[in-house]
């Protein structure tokens, strides 16, 4: 996915969790320490509530 992004292949991936909840947990689990490790996972929203960041 990183590298996707960085050849601007994507912008932004969607992530259907109501189809496939086992697999999003997973992705969540593997991708969040890689993200965050690589600057790749934005954290300064100014809210920190999710119903006010997904608005």
């Amino acid at each position: 996915m990183i590298e996707w992004f960085e050849k601007e292949a994507g912008d932004g991936f969607m992530l259907m969790a109501p189809t496939y909840p086992e697999s999003f947990e997973k992705i969540f689990l593997l991708s969040d320490s890689n993200f965050s490790r690589t600057w790749y996972f934005r954290s300064d929203y100014e809210s920190h509530l999710l119903k006010i960041i997904c608005v």
